[in-house]
């Protein structure tokens, strides 16, 4: 046809489920908070946008902001470099046959939060 694209070719698949405004709400609820469940997504889209999504549509609608998913990196509330310096300090004047150890891997107050947030690719989910 002596042109530089193909007029009778198809075009390149499927239009997209999800609107702009519906990907603009996406971002403003991952700015919120990074831990939300993909049923959770779902159902916010659909009060959003009055449509129903796939759970495949909201993956592929993640993957093309930049969002991936992966483990939450929590620091302790409690931690204080100040006092984790002094008691390092305190802690070495013994030798370390003196010291106990005691182990509480049984008691965990973090259990009931959610282990697993999306964040953009390179960053912590935090």
């Amino acid at each position: 046809y002596g042109l530089l694209f193909n007029p009778l070719a198809k075009g390149n698949g499927r239009k997209r489920v999800l609107c702009k405004r519906a990907i603009k709400h996406l971002q403003f609820l991952f700015r919120q908070t990074c831990d939300w469940y993909i049923f959770e997504i779902q159902e916010e889209l659909e009060k959003a946008t009055g449509q129903r999504v796939s759970v495949a549509t909201v993956w592929r609608a993640l993957q093309r902001i930049g969002l991936t998913h992966k483990e939450i990196s929590r620091r302790a509330s409690e931690r204080n470099e100040a006092q984790r310096a002094a008691f390092i300090q305190f802690i070495s004047q013994f030798d370390r046959k003196e010291l106990v150890f005691f182990d509480e891997a049984a008691w965990n107050e973090i259990s009931l939060e959610r282990r697993r947030g999306y964040a953009l690719k390179g960053m912590r989910a935090v």
